[in-house]
């Protein structure tokens, strides 16, 4: 099967090739890129339910935040076993060191956890540890 780069060619008869010529293949690597994220975007705006066909779930197993890449579908932290999954509620940034404060109203723990953004980041509360109590982060990639 062709390349999108040979397939670009043959419909356009256009030769793409180092840095010198229109286009570049760094200018068709982020032609095609935009393109994916246009789709992506429109059939997640008309079919909201296939948003999911489209995530990237990232497995978290400390307290140093994962990097946010795109929209968050949904955040969920491990109860001592894969099996017992709990969902994740967003809090404020502010609220951060209440929720790790046993002696607060704000107090979480791994029956009831919670996560925040701050910094392009995405903090999930109380902090992931082992293989049995990570967080699962699903975002569109």
């Amino acid at each position: 099967m062709a390349t999108f780069e040979e397939r670009i060619e043959s419909m356009t008869q256009i030769t793409i090739s180092g840095s010198n010529t229109a286009p570049t293949q760094a200018q068709v690597t982020e032609f095609l890129n935009e393109g994916i994220r246009d789709f992506t975007n429109k059939i997640i705006v008309i079919r909201p339910d296939e948003a999911f066909k489209f995530a990237k779930e990232t497995a978290v197993s400390d307290g140093n935040g994962t990097a946010v890449i795109g929209r968050l579908l949904s955040v969920v932290r491990e109860n001592n076993s894969s099996t017992d999954v709990r969902p994740a509620t967003p809090i404020p940034a502010g609220l951060r060191y209440l929720a790790t404060d046993i002696e607060s109203l704000s107090y979480r723990t791994k029956f009831n956890p919670c996560y925040y953004l701050l910094n392009s980041k995405v903090f999930v509360l109380p902090a992931p540890t082992d293989s049995d109590n990570q967080a699962l982060i699903s975002q569109i990639n």
